[in-house]
């Protein structure tokens, strides 16, 4: 974990990441003019993350940051129509 910003591109789109009391707090920035706030992942002491929503909720736990982001962006993400 780094103690500064870091913005990174995954999956075509840009995400920053911002540590916070212990957390990162992760955003989607690719419209810099319109920030999405995804969630935040906390180590949990035995190598993953635990990874939350913005309304706090639990979600699978994570390897990596980056996992952290992709479990993010899939619950951001609209149902896709299968027909």
């Amino acid at each position: 974990m780094t103690l500064r910003t870091t913005v990174f591109k995954c999956m075509g789109r840009t995400y920053g990441t911002i540590p916070f009391q212990g957390a990162v707090v992760i955003t989607g920035i690719t419209d810099i003019t319109c920030p999405v706030p995804l969630g935040d992942a906390l180590p949990d002491g035995t190598g993953t993350w635990e990874v939350r929503s913005v309304g706090g909720r639990s979600l699978t736990p994570a390897r990596d940051l980056l996992h952290a982001v992709a479990v993010l962006h899939e619950l951001r993400r609209p149902p896709r129509n299968l027909r």
